[in-house]
């Protein structure tokens, strides 16, 4: 995170140079639309207070439109999250298969290789050409 501070607060404070000049517009158009809140220029701020508005969508909606559920809804934002998780412990259980397969291929082969040994009468100079 160190190297990355830089660009980091470089992103920050483009982003708030944007959002002071969307308030300015707005301001003289009189809309209303919903905007996201500055980020603070220090990381361990930005860590701590606003963790959970870094997560949030932010959309400008035209205010008589109706906003879509999981926009304003905290408890389908966490069933999204929720669903997201689930799919990720698919792809590592998915993983995990195969790694197992994978190993218990490689002790199958090496377990022959130590029976051909054995049948075969083999030194252990052999065997290690086996496997």
């Amino acid at each position: 995170m160190t190297k990355r501070t830089p660009a980091l607060l470089n992103t920050i404070r483009r982003h708030n140079d944007i959002l002071a000049e969307m308030r300015e517009i707005l301001a003289e158009s009189n809309d209303d639309y919903p905007l996201p809140e500055e980020l603070p220029t220090e990381i361990s701020k930005l860590k701590t207070t606003h963790a959970d508005a870094l997560l949030e969508d932010v959309i400008a909606l035209d205010p008589e439109e109706e906003a879509e559920p999981w926009m304003h809804d905290p408890k389908i934002r966490a069933g999204i999250r929720a669903v997201h998780a689930i799919d990720r412990c698919r792809e590592e259980r998915n993983r995990l298969q195969l790694e197992e397969a994978n190993l218990l291929g490689f002790v199958q082969q090496r377990a022959a290789a130590i029976r051909f040994a054995i049948a075969h009468n083999l030194g252990a100079y052999r065997l290690d050409s086996l496997i």
